[in-house]
């Protein structure tokens, strides 16, 4: 069973609503932390930011449970490009021939 997973309260780029992320302090930084409806986070928010209906995002607030934890089956993370790509092995040379 993977561990249950918190989001943290963020606003995102040209988007005055309150969002949520997965907790990946060091990716929001940077400027690499995506919202759960995939737009780029720019700073977080004081937990009890959204309290307030009217300034959240459906998207991100409907993949958590009350308590802001994802709901089992949502994953927020994609695989990315490179586990996609299919190694093709080299032709397996012979030993002592030259050709």
């Amino acid at each position: 069973m993977a561990a249950e997973q918190r989001t943290i309260p963020v606003h995102a780029l040209g988007d005055e609503r309150v969002h949520l992320a997965l907790p990946h302090h060091g990716r929001l930084r940077q400027g690499r932390l995506k919202t759960l409806c995939d737009k780029q986070a720019v700073s977080e928010l004081p937990l009890f930011a959204g309290i307030e209906a009217k300034s959240r995002c459906r998207i991100c607030f409907g993949r958590v449970d009350e308590h802001g934890y994802l709901k089992e089956g949502e994953s927020a993370e994609k695989p990315s490009a490179a586990a996609k790509a299919k190694v093709i092995p080299l032709p397996a040379k012979r030993r002592g021939r030259s050709e």
